[in-house]
């Protein structure tokens, strides 16, 4: 072997190596931006994994809020239902109490003119009472003028009224005393 083949077998080898080192550096440099796209598609993975846990959490949580909602709801309609049922009750006994009650304005009406001829009589008899001999009235005792009263409104009175009447007049004068 001569040196010159030996030169140039060398510079063939040096070129070879060259170039599988250059081929090697593309590889690990094709092999870094893929692994760098790798750690992106990993990373973006991950968010997505992270928003699709918080977009479960969302939904549980509204679902939970539908459940308390919808049994607040029922709670709500019972109570409802209650003080409407309440409200009926109430109302039948109000029609009940107006049952009572006389059947036309002209009744009331008519009521209420007897009363009130009845108080305006009463109030009269009393209104007269003269006891004074010199008086420009005629004489008018007090046992007479209240008996009058007492008849005028008797005639207009339940005896429950009669006996309303009566206490209401003896607290009164309790009153006056004590």
């Amino acid at each position: 072997m001569n040196i010159t083949k030996i030169t140039d077998r060398e510079r063939e080898l040096e070129a070879a190596l060259a170039e599988e080192q250059r081929l090697n550096g593309m590889g690990a440099e094709r092999e870094y931006v893929l692994q760098g796209q790798v750690s992106q598609l990993t990373r973006r993975v991950e968010l997505c994994v992270q928003a699709l846990i918080a977009r479960e959490k969302e939904l549980d949580e509204l679902q939970y809020k539908l459940a308390v909602d919808a049994h607040t709801s029922e709670i709500l309609i019972d109570g409802a239902n209650a003080s409407a049922t309440r409200a009926w009750a109430e109302r039948d006994a109000i029609k009940a109490q107006l049952d009572d009650l006389p059947e036309s304005q002209a009744e009331m009406l008519s009521e209420i003119k007897t009363l009130k001829k009845a108080i305006s009589l009463a109030y009269g008899h009393l209104w007269h009472i003269n006891t004074e001999m010199l008086a420009p009235m005629t004489l008018y005792p007090p046992n007479i003028a209240a008996s009058a009263a007492r008849r005028s409104l008797l005639a207009v009175m339940t005896t429950t009224e009669k006996g309303n009447a009566i206490n209401a007049f003896r607290l009164a004068r309790e009153g006056e005393n004590g």
